[in-house]
């Protein structure tokens, strides 16, 4: 006897409602996998877009040599004047640089100070919108920390006791995106002259070669064994390709969570048939195959799984949102914004529904070959 789709939903859906705990169980099971998986693929979304603004400059950075943080640098004078004196056929500019860990309204975040004319030739910054800062008080942000804490043109925040106003947004190359740009002298003043700043860049001539330059540099008497001397795009380069290892770890969680999927369902569905081992014989007894109630177990588990998918979105959206407006996630300093992708949920949504689908049939699968008669025993009347 062939049947209809609408007797058979209705069919499931009173199974459903009958063992309704039990489903209501499965489901929220399935919503916890489910936003493991949405949850692990938006770091890994996040972490991607960080380590492909990588930093292409190829400026020289003396920084001194035994430091663990870069906040704890110190740079002598010296070095700055014995650089100055190499030909100018070498060097285009030098400058000095201050960086700083810092908590603002609050915030983690990484605070920059250079003088405000390299901005654009040394440090590849540009300005997205607002203007440079002008006046002492004034401070520009990049596009990461704008995001990352919805800070916008004309906002006031309190950097180390003093009140300054946000004059215009930057976009930055690496890991300077996420950072707040203060004038050098403005952070001179504010963090006093006894303490330094912590590097210096500089910028090779048209025509000189970098690779020369570094070399001379490494053998100055005021350099040699005390600071190192690499190119700025060292570093980026080192914390991408960190960031890429665990970008590739998350990836390779995102998808094990899933099998959790199969697992989940062979023993629910295991459960379940056991459960109805004489209401199975009957069915059978009634003419209908085992193929058919492989198939009618295993749209009765994607039912409960699409219902747990759904779920998870919502859960997830509700994290995702929280997390990156109330704690942002931070990566040595600088901030990682969640990202839910529409092809994240549709890879999840055919994975899971194709997983979902093999482990009831594994599961029914032992069941479906017993004999009516052993079906109908397996329960004592």
């Amino acid at each position: 006897m062939k049947r209809s789709l609408p007797d058979i939903l209705h069919f499931l859906f009173a199974d459903l409602r009958h063992d309704h705990v039990r489903a209501l169980l499965i489901l929220l099971g399935f919503s916890t996998v489910f936003s493991c998986f949405f949850i692990l693929g938006s770091l890994a979304n996040s972490m991607a877009e960080f380590y492909e603004t990588q930093a292409l400059g190829r400026n020289l950075i003396v920084i001194e040599a035994d430091f663990i943080n870069p906040t704890d640098a110190t740079m002598d004078p010296s070095v700055s004047k014995a650089i100055q004196a190499l030909p100018n056929e070498q060097i285009e500019k030098i400058s000095p640089i201050i960086f700083r860990y810092l908590r603002v309204n609050d915030r983690l975040v990484i605070l920059r100070s250079a003088p405000l004319e390299d901005w654009e030739s040394i440090y590849h910054l540009s300005l997205v919108s607002g203007d440079w800062p002008k006046t002492f008080g004034e401070v520009a942000v990049g596009e990461g920390t704008a995001e990352a804490y919805q800070w916008k043109i004309g906002s006031s925040i309190k950097i180390y006791g003093s009140e300054f106003e946000i004059s215009g947004i930057l976009r930055a190359q690496g890991t300077a995106f996420s950072s707040i740009w203060m004038p050098f002298e403005q952070g001179m003043d504010l963090f006093g002259k006894n303490r330094s700043y912590q590097a210096l860049y500089v910028k090779a001539a048209v025509y000189a070669d970098s690779d020369t330059l570094r070399g001379q540099l490494q053998e100055l008497d005021e350099i040699d064994g005390r600071y190192l001397v690499f190119f700025e795009d060292t570093y980026s380069k080192r914390l991408n390709q960190l960031l890429r290892d665990i970008t590739a770890l998350t990836r390779i969680a995102e998808y094990l969570s899933l099998l959790g999927i199969i697992f989940g369902t062979y023993t629910s569905t295991s459960l379940s048939l056991t459960e109805r081992a004489r209401e199975l014989g009957v069915l059978r007894s009634l003419g209908i195959s085992h193929q058919e109630l492989a198939w009618l177990f295993s749209f009765r588990s994607l039912i409960i799984g699409w219902f747990g998918f759904l779920f998870a979105i919502g859960t997830t959206w509700l994290f995702v949102y929280f997390q990156n407006v109330q704690s942002p996630l931070f990566v040595w300093g600088y901030p990682i914004l969640f990202k839910l992708e529409p092809e994240q949920f549709l890879t999840g949504f055919f994975a899971s529904s194709w997983m979902i689908v093999i482990g009831s049939l594994i599961s029914a699968r032992r069941f479906f070959r017993m004999p009516v008669r052993d079906l109908l025993s397996e329960i004592n009347l």
